[in-house]
């Protein structure tokens, strides 16, 4: 057992192997022991923390379960000096990546259970997705920064390089810099989130996908729209998924045949035409002009609901009905007429008789 090799003992080296050996295996008992009890906790619970702890356990690599155990085994060992700051090195860098790995879990896991507490809400789903991000690349710049000043980095100097690095940067890639800032006041103030239907300018589609520096939008031709986040937010937006009720305006004329009783009958007929169709209120109808060949009214009422399926369906019950209430009031719909008067033209006036012959001649 005193025998030397390698410059450790065999006593040293068994020591070695059983903690390797056995800190391996006391950690994967561990780990799978809390995963099932936490596993089948989550399922009887509402709570999301459980679910958290074991997406957070689910996320243990196995090269920490074996690596960890066999780096604290060399650390028994006695190594070269360039060999022992190695090992050292190495179950730091261990250490900090698995703690990154656990920390991305636990905000991914987080992120999903607000959103599945939230059910369709795209625009929550969107401001998560962006924060999730954000989240993600502050705990890695965390950790490589920790890692960094244990493994004997003067990050001081790193850090305020960084700085002076950023602002050459940020004032080299201005517009990538300003289309990142609107991505996130598009999650702040949400003028739109992913499932609405926008026109901007002459652009009219769903949003799809809002990220860092673009946006896509799938336009009712089918081709899909990328647009900067700059660019949308400097023009006028019209959200229509958030669109409540619809005002519908519409005119039609009657022929100057019509008589006043028919014309005083005419806004009734239309109230009663629109309060038939269930979602929808009248507002207004009213003679409002005369025309060059039609004596116009105008007609506003709103349908109760965003989808312009349903408005179509409801204009188009109310144009039939519109066709029937004219024929039962005898009215005649104008169409672009124009009538001309012929006078007969007066009959020419007789000349004067011829004046006598001049004297001298024949």
């Amino acid at each position: 057992m005193n025998t030397t090799f390698l410059d450790n003992t065999v006593e040293t080296w068994l020591i070695a192997l059983a903690i390797a050996t056995g800190g391996s295996i006391v950690l994967r008992l561990v780990h799978g022991l809390l995963l099932r009890q936490l596993t089948r906790l989550s399922k009887r619970t509402a709570t999301p923390v459980d679910d958290l702890l074991v997406a957070v356990l689910r996320a243990t690599r196995r090269l920490f379960i074996v690596g960890l155990p066999l780096l604290l085994a060399l650390e028994v060992l006695t190594l070269p000096s360039t060999m022992g700051r190695i090992v050292s090195v190495l179950t730091t860098v261990l250490w900090w990546l698995q703690i990154a790995i656990w920390l991305t879990a636990g905000v991914r896991e987080w992120a999903a259970n607000l959103v599945r507490r939230r059910g369709a809400d795209m625009s929550s789903a969107t401001t998560l997705a962006v924060l999730r991000v954000g989240i993600l690349v502050l705990v890695w710049t965390i950790v490589l920064l920790a890692l960094l000043d244990n493994v004997g980095v003067n990050i001081s100097a790193l850090v305020a390089g960084l700085g002076i690095g950023g602002v050459a940067l940020a004032l080299a890639v201005q517009g990538i810099f300003a289309d990142l800032v609107a991505s996130l006041v598009i999650v702040l103030d949400k003028p739109f989130v992913i499932g609405d239907f926008v026109v901007v300018g002459e652009l009219a589609g769903t949003v799809e996908n809002i990220g860092l520096k673009t946006t896509r939008i799938r336009s009712i031709s089918g081709e899909e729209i990328v647009c900067s986040h700059s660019d949308l937010l400097a023009s006028r937006i019209r959200n229509y998924k958030r669109m409540q009720q619809r005002r519908i305006l519409f005119t039609f004329g009657v022929t100057y045949a019509s008589t006043r009783a028919q014309l005083e009958a005419v806004p009734a007929a239309i109230r009663a035409i629109v309060e038939a169709q269930d979602q929808t209120r009248f507002d207004r109808c009213h003679l409002v002009s005369f025309g060059d060949s039609s004596i116009d009214f105008e007609v506003v009422y709103f349908v109760l609901d965003a989808d312009y399926a349903v408005h179509v369906a409801k204009q188009h019950a109310i144009n039939l009905a519109l066709v029937s209430m004219v024929a039962e009031l005898g009215l005649d719909f104008a169409f672009p007429t124009r009538t001309i008067h012929l006078v007969p033209e007066a009959a020419p006036t007789p000349l004067s008789s011829p004046s006598a012959p001049l004297e001298g001649t024949s």
